[in-house]
């Protein structure tokens, strides 16, 4: 065997020996960098899954207070409402204790008013029926008056007549057959 084969197979063995560790250290690189990429998809995914975690915590959070806001305001609106329900019966007895009060004080003053005018009417019949009482008595008393006057004028009269009669014997025949 020549020495230039040997040396040929010396370079060969030396070259395959040369590409086996270049290929040996790229593996390496490639195994270091695999490892770090891994070890890095493996950081991101606990880092995702943290954030999804956190992030699904919060919506959680938020939603829960949500809820909670929501809860509290159907809680105060139903209180106003009944506060408003309460306060408007309570207005609305208010109004109708007032109402009654004004139609039964209406009515009272409407029955004042009735018996006020009920006794002015009276009062009006009795002093008509007085003024009536009085004029009739006054009547009654001039027409006695008259006839007592009148009777006595008549007995005047006759007196007088007969004190003329006896005066004159002619007339005191005619005063007795008058008489007779």
């Amino acid at each position: 065997v020549s020495k230039r084969v040997i040396a040929a197979l010396q370079r060969a063995v030396d070259e395959v020996k040369k590409a086996s560790e270049e290929a040996k250290r790229r593996i390496e690189e490639e195994t270091i960098r695999l490892a770090e990429d891994n070890e890095k998809t493996r950081q991101e995914a606990e880092q995702k899954k943290k954030e999804d975690a956190a992030a699904v915590s919060k919506r959680a959070s938020e939603e829960a207070a949500t809820k909670q806001m929501a809860e509290e305001e159907a809680f105060l609106q139903e209180a106003e409402e009944e506060a408003v329900v309460k306060k408007k019966k309570e207005e609305d007895g208010i109004a109708q204790k007032a109402e009654i009060e004004a139609a039964a004080k209406q009515k009272e003053d409407e029955e004042a008013a009735t018996r006020k005018d009920a006794e002015e009417e009276a009062a009006k019949k009795e002093a008509a029926a007085e003024q009536k009482t009085e004029e009739e008595a006054s009547d009654k008393k001039n027409a006695e008056e008259k006839a007592a006057s009148k009777t006595k004028s008549k007995e005047d009269a006759a007196t007088e007549k007969n004190v003329k009669k006896e005066a004159t014997p002619k007339n005191k025949a005619e005063q007795e057959a008058n008489a007779a």
